[in-house]
């Protein structure tokens, strides 16, 4: 088959169009308001007031994003609760229009609603966490992005990721995947430790039977220093014993590994461990004090004269 060369061309470019198309459409993202919740602000249009309580100071943790099962993500008080799905749950009952709206934002029905929220748990974030929050204004959710500050009370699913803001019952989202962080148009009051760096995006993690939460202090919103394991599902009530917060271990594959030379008088093979001299202050032992050390003149030690290979890994 014959194909001219003006043909071959026409191709060639059609199809660099459509890759940069794709490159283009992939990278692509969205400069998009985000409103800033702060743990004393219950927001614009929500669902209904529960009467739940944030946590005040609670220091956010670093920002990225961090998988819904991380131990240690959310926290909490032990034996008590920041949330009532038994408020929730009644609320929704008795107000139908609501109720068909919070159902639509998350995809469900609403006969679905009690064991749905039966089965989330209740936490505290412990992060700046991003999410699609959902609001309720004439008869129908209104979706929008917003920051939630370490601190407010949420109810998580089994894969950690935030399903309910409990003080206003509103349904939450991931937030969409192609929102600029960075050039976000950040709406309200900034809390005293706002930073874009801190902004996280908690992803789906593995479903869990139970969720390890840091012990906080409800009076001050500061860590204990101990963890406990609250079983998916409920509020508190069946919260496992604290214990201390286990200190974080050096990644092995980074840990030399101890090198212990052969004592058998059989061995005739040398010793795989490398002597190492101790550091001393005697100025003696500087190389540089030897006169047998210093530069010549000689051109040939020079590797650009002398052509042999450099010793600097960069060339």
């Amino acid at each position: 088959m014959y194909a001219s060369r003006g043909g071959i061309l026409a191709t060639l470019a059609a199809l660099l169009a459509m890759v940069l198309g794709v490159s283009s459409c992939t990278m692509a993202t969205r400069v998009v308001p985000i409103v800033l919740t702060a743990v004393d602000v219950l927001g614009d249009d929500p669902f209904f007031e529960t009467g739940a309580e944030n946590l005040m100071n609670v220091i956010a943790g670093a920002g990225g994003a961090v998988d819904g099962d991380r131990a240690g993500l959310y926290g909490g008080t032990t034996r008590s609760t920041q949330c009532s799905k038994k408020k929730l749950i009644e609320f929704l009952n008795n107000n139908p229009k609501k109720a068909r709206a919070w159902a639509e934002a998350l995809d469900m029905d609403v006969a679905d609603i009690p064991a749905h929220v039966g089965a989330l748990t209740s936490v505290v974030l412990r992060r700046d966490v991003l999410v699609k929050n959902h609001g309720y204004r004439k008869g129908k959710s209104k979706a929008f992005h917003a920051l939630l500050q370490a601190g407010i009370a949420v109810l998580v699913d089994r894969t950690g990721t935030p399903v309910v803001k409990c003080d206003c019952g509103n349904p939450l989202l991931p937030p969409d995947g192609d929102v600029d962080i960075d050039r976000a148009k950040y709406k309200g009051q900034k809390w005293k430790h706002f930073s874009k760096k801190r902004v996280t995006v908690v992803e789906a993690g593995e479903e869990q039977p139970a969720i390890k939460l840091a012990q906080l202090d409800p009076a001050t919103g500061q860590e204990t220093g101990k963890e406990f394991d609250r079983p998916t599902g409920t509020e508190g009530a069946q919260d496992g014993t604290p214990t201390p917060t286990p200190t974080p271990t050096p990644d092995l594959k980074d840990t030399p590994t101890p090198c212990v030379a052969s004592t058998d008088p059989r061995v005739t093979t040398p010793s795989p461990c490398v002597e190492t001299s101790e550091p001393t202050d005697d100025p003696t032992d500087d190389p540089t004090n030897d006169p047998t050390d210093a530069p010549t003149s000689d051109p040939t030690d020079d590797p650009a004269v002398s052509g042999s290979p450099s010793t600097n890994p960069s060339t």
